[in-house]
């Protein structure tokens, strides 16, 4: 994946985790983007707390994802292929508080975040959903059928979790 493609899954990964914490939709059990946080981690990350912020999220996601779907030679959007990881932690600091602040501001516009990433596409499912083959995993349409999901979810308040295997 190119520079462009690693902020696209930045940015989803960012807004996706964003909607589904606690004080959002309470898919999963964490409140790193909550009004507190900045309170909480200042002082112990007081020049990187969105890192931490970004961090706690995806891990909170991850745990969940994992519970739901499997873990083995299955990838989701918070737990991708090490090199995958390795290109998302070294996007610039910069840049990652210009996504951060863009993307989780309020609501609307993680919501309008995913809305961009789906092509204002949606699908209806609930639960694991098998989006395609490993060997899909950085094809860009695969990421944009993975916030669809996310997005109907999200409208519907039904928790989805896409995924990547060559099981099926």
């Amino acid at each position: 994946m190119d520079a462009d493609q690693i902020k696209e899954l930045a940015r989803l990964r960012m807004a996706i985790g964003y909607l589904g914490e606690q004080s959002k939709t309470g898919w999963w059990s964490s409140t790193f983007s909550g009004t507190n946080a900045k309170a909480f981690l200042g002082p112990v990350f007081p020049r990187t707390y969105v890192l931490a912020q970004l961090q706690g999220v995806t891990s909170a996601a991850a745990k969940l994802h994992d519970d739901r779907i499997g873990i083995g030679d299955v990838f989701h959007l918070f737990r991708l292929p090490e090199d995958l990881e390795q290109s998302l932690h070294a996007i610039q600091h910069e840049e990652i508080l210009d996504l951060a602040a863009s993307v989780t501001a309020n609501l609307q516009s993680a919501m309008r975040c995913l809305s961009t990433c789906a092509e204002d596409r949606r699908n209806d499912a609930v639960g694991p959903v098998r989006i395609g083959h490993l060997a899909q995993l950085r094809d860009t349409p695969r990421w944009r059928d993975v916030a669809c999901y996310y997005l109907g979810g999200f409208e519907r308040d039904e928790e989805v979790f896409p995924f990547f295997s060559d099981s099926k």
